[in-house]
């Protein structure tokens, strides 16, 4: 029994260091990206790859693709076009997260705190402006190499992920995949 608890409370403060080390890698990555957004030397396009290069290994891009469809959707994809759509749901994703944070230029974002769900790590940050501020919250899992990525984000309480299945299942509701993979490029 002692050991079963000693090994529940370093499970519990390995969690805590993790959680720790993303809060802060999520606030570093905030903190540069809005660095990229605010220098005017730069062209759109190289504050595109420094802020995808900057981004990039944050985000499980299969995973959110595949929960992006949700489990109907997914079904009705062969492996070549799963290939296919989640290929092109990257790119999709990449560029509106650069257009999004385009927006970002006079604001600030503080990362704020984490929340730990089962196998989830939450963390909860903040955009603030002169005049408003929204919540953001990025949802982090371990992916099958141990690794901690991005398979969400909610910003004002709006997941991006269930906006894009809603739309999706929209879709495929009267068109085939075909009519799926031509809107998403």
């Amino acid at each position: 029994m002692k050991l079963l608890l000693i090994i529940f409370i370093f499970t519990l403060s390995l969690f805590a260091n993790t959680a720790d080390s993303l809060k802060e890698l999520v606030q570093i990555k905030s903190d540069k990206v809005l660095t990229i957004l605010k220098d005017n030397n730069l062209t759109k396009e190289v504050k595109y790859n420094q802020i995808n290069e900057e981004v990039n290994n944050l985000f499980d891009y299969d995973i959110m693709a595949m929960l992006s469809l949700g489990k109907k959707g997914r079904k009705l994809l062969d492996n070549k076009q799963k290939k296919l759509f989640v290929k092109l749901f990257t790119e999709h994703i990449k560029k509106s997260y650069f257009e999004k944070s385009d927006l970002l230029t006079d604001k600030k974002i503080i990362v704020k705190e984490t929340k730990k769900q089962k196998s989830r790590i939450f963390i909860i940050s903040e955009i603030v402006g002169k005049k408003d501020s929204s919540e953001m919250i990025y949802k982090f899992h371990k992916n099958k190499q141990g690794k901690w990525l991005i398979y969400d984000v909610e910003i004002s309480g709006v997941s991006i992920i269930t906006s894009y299945r809603k739309q999706f299942q929209e879709i495929l509701k009267d068109n085939d995949v075909e009519k799926l993979l031509d809107v998403v490029k």
